[in-house]
């Protein structure tokens, strides 16, 4: 068995943040068809749920987080639901280890609760990664709090400055807008020459 995180701790016993419903955004990008299904990479998926959403309406998809108990449960709701998506135990902050678990590019990565957790010195660790699961054209969508949002559950939250001066060099943010639960949806593209 591997070593247990305080994310297995919290899947394992209660974890308030763990929404059946996707972010309203998400369902309308999907179903007004501004996103297309193609390939999506969901980062720091839990037990599953927006996974298997996407996976429903015709991506094929892929969920990974560093809790082994939160992708147990994604395999079970998988298997119940959806034989259609993936689920992989990984740390998105490590390139490498996260390299031997994912393979390629994705037309679609989302990230809906991964970003905003981590401390400020992670997060330039995160960004090698999301290089390494894109291409030229790649849609980047990533929900934050924002700092002193009142944020639950301890995240730090994401000043807007620093979303656009960690990722403008290779992603082009598209759109910048108020999301449901009191979060930001910045909508990127992966840039060309890249």
């Amino acid at each position: 068995m591997g070593r247990l995180t305080w994310w297995d701790f919290a899947y394992r016993i209660y974890a308030p943040w763990d929404n059946e419903e996707p972010p309203d955004e998400l369902i309308e990008l999907v179903e007004e068809e501004r996103i297309r299904p193609g390939r999506a990479l969901d980062v720091g998926c839990g037990t599953g749920n927006y996974t298997l959403f996407l996976a429903s309406k015709g991506f094929e998809a892929v969920g990974v987080d560093i809790s082994s108990a939160a992708i147990k449960k994604a395999r079970v709701k998988a298997a119940k639901r959806n034989p259609n998506c993936l689920f992989y135990t990984a740390d998105f902050l490590d390139a490498k280890s996260l390299g031997s678990v994912v393979e390629g590019a994705f037309d679609l990565v989302m990230d809906y609760g991964c970003f905003h957790s981590i401390t400020r010195q992670d997060r330039n660790r995160y960004l090698p990664s999301l290089k390494a699961v894109t291409r030229q054209g790649s849609l980047y969508l990533l929900w934050s709090f924002h700092p002193g949002s009142g944020a639950p559950f301890g995240w730090f939250g994401v000043d807007p400055r620093e979303v656009r001066e960690l990722f403008s060099q290779d992603f082009q943010i598209l759109d910048e807008r108020t999301a449901t639960r009191g979060k930001i949806l910045y909508i990127m593209e992966r840039k060309s020459g890249i």
